[in-house]
């Protein structure tokens, strides 16, 4: 941590100025310099500090891929929803259109009520369908 380049990139980081992406790439940078600049002899580094500042560059680097992977699930999260209210308003359409289609049975003529049942099987079997493909996605 006596390196100069460790201290411009935290004065930066605490400055708000270094993104959180960015940090691992000055640690990386930093733990670099500071072996270079200890081979000079110029700053005085121990094997231990070496050490230190190369384990936090990874788990920075690791830290900032974790950051990534929970956007990019987030935004995918985000799209199951999207997808599941549109599934939902169709089903609800198709629920009511039987509901009515029944309606119009049970309010038909004794004669009539035959005529009137492919109808309603066929909007059945279509949310049935939408029922057996939404649910058959998810599993």
């Amino acid at each position: 941590m006596h390196n100069y380049v460790e201290l411009i990139a935290r004065t930066l980081y605490h400055e708000r100025m270094l993104t959180a992406t960015a940090k691992p790439c000055f640690n990386i940078l930093s733990y670099n310099a500071g072996l270079f600049l200890s081979a000079l002899g110029v700053i005085p580094i121990s094997k231990k500090e070496a050490y230190v500042e190369k384990a936090q560059a990874k788990i920075d680097e690791q830290a900032a891929k974790l950051d990534e992977f929970k956007a990019k699930v987030k935004g995918e999260v985000a799209d199951q929803k999207i997808d599941a209210h549109e599934q939902i308003e169709k089903m609800e359409s198709k629920l009511e259109a039987a509901k009515s289609r029944l309606s119009e049975i049970t309010e038909s003529a004794e004669d009539a009520w035959e005529d009137l049942t492919d109808r309603f099987e066929d909007l059945s079997e279509e949310l049935g369908s939408t029922f057996r493909k939404f649910f058959g996605k998810r599993d």
